[in-house]
Order: C-alpha cells, then sequence, then structure tokens
C-alpha cells in the first residue's frame, strides 16, 4: 500500500510541477502576444491609410472638353523614367515630363522641344482632371481613369 501511496504522491507532484511550469510558459508566451498585438494594430492603421497618389502607369483618356471618349481610345502612360507615351487608334507618341507636385503642375516637352503645361485639376487615386495648354495657347480639358 505504501508503494502505491508512494506511486500516486509522485505523480501528485509531478503534476504539479509541469502545471507550474506550464503557467509560467503561458506568462511568457503573453508577454510576446501583446507585442504581436501591438504590431498588428500598426499594420492595421497602415492598410487604413489611403494609397499614395501616384501619376506612374497607364491612363484611361474617358472625357476630352466635355466629349465623351470610349475608354481604351486614347491612353497616356507615365513612366518613372520621366517618359510620357500618348497612344490612340491614329498614332502614337513620347515626351518627357516633370511632375511639380507643389504647383500642381505637368511639364511636358515633345520631341520637337514644344513645351507644355499640364494644369492638375483633380487629382484623386483613380481619377485625374487635367487642362493640357500647348505653347500656341490651346487649351484642353482631360478626364483620365485608371
Amino acid at each position: 500500500m505504501k508503494k502505491v501511496f508512494h506511486a500516486f504522491l509522485f505523480l501528485l507532484f509531478s503534476l504539479a510541477l509541469f502545471s507550474c511550469n506550464n503557467e509560467a510558459s503561458k506568462v511568457d508566451n503573453n508577454e510576446p502576444k501583446s507585442a504581436e498585438l501591438a504590431q498588428d494594430s500598426s499594420q492595421k492603421e497602415a492598410a487604413t491609410k489611403p494609397a499614395e497618389k501616384t501619376l506612374l502607369g497607364k491612363w484611361y483618356v474617358i472625357d476630352m472638353d466635355n466629349e465623351k471618349i470610349e475608354k481604351g481610345a486614347m491612353i497616356i502612360e507615365f513612366n518613372a523614367d520621366g517618359k510620357v507615351s500618348m497612344l490612340n487608334q491614329e498614332d502614337n507618341s513620347a515626351a518627357d515630363y516633370e511632375l511639380i507636385e507643389e504647383e500642381n503642375l505637368i511639364k511636358v516637352t515633345n520631341s520637337n522641344d514644344a513645351p507644355e503645361t499640364w494644369t492638375i485639376e483633380k487629382w484623386e487615386d483613380k481619377t485625374l482632371a487635367i487642362t493640357a495648354k500647348s505653347p500656341d495657347g490651346e487649351e484642353a480639358l482631360l478626364t483620365l481613369e485608371r
């Protein structure tokens, strides 16, 4: 009987010791979890921030001087290397551009060095409205979408 009792006590002692160690590891695990939660909340904040506006990529001209244009009939593509391509059904052309964001301007210099100034009227994530002014004073209002 004593042998059974000692084995039973040893088993209880082992369980108590194991449960204490397990509780200690739970406390240790709580600290990283709170750090993980803080990291998760900062990631959620970053995800809820609005996307940074960028001019780069393809923009489809959908309206020119209040005339609707079929999406895809005219495309303006801004590249990271300072080139802008204008693609339509008749021809394709390329020019250099410089974005002056503080002044809401895009300075465009085409292949014959004729400077154009495009004034940004409205710039949202997927919409861009510009007034393009040619060197001879002609103006055109363009609405572009991604």
